[in-house]
């Protein structure tokens, strides 16, 4: 969530402040998520967090942050997007 809020604020990673305020309503989340563009992200932010996603995409899944999933699977698909993203800026 750190990783995923952190990107939709500019930054590598949020705080927990943050996290909390974006995650508080659905309408705030999906407000932040609609303000992410993806030309505008910092592309060494999101190859950091490949490169974590990449070393935790096995456990994650069968840990017990399971609940997180698809905040990963859309931190994940964001990362994607972006590294596109770049090629076409």
């Amino acid at each position: 969530m750190e990783s995923l809020v952190g990107l939709m604020r500019k930054m590598r990673k949020a705080d927990i402040k943050s996290v909390e305020l974006y995650t508080k309503t659905y309408e705030g989340f999906s407000i932040g998520l609609s303000r992410l563009r993806l030309e505008d992200l910092n592309y060494d932010h999101c190859a950091y967090h490949s490169a974590n996603i990449e070393k935790w995409s096995g456990e994650i899944h069968r840990s017990e942050f399971a609940i997180f999933v698809p905040y990963y699977n859309l931190l994940q698909e964001t990362i994607k997007h972006a590294a596109f993203a770049s090629q076409i800026v």
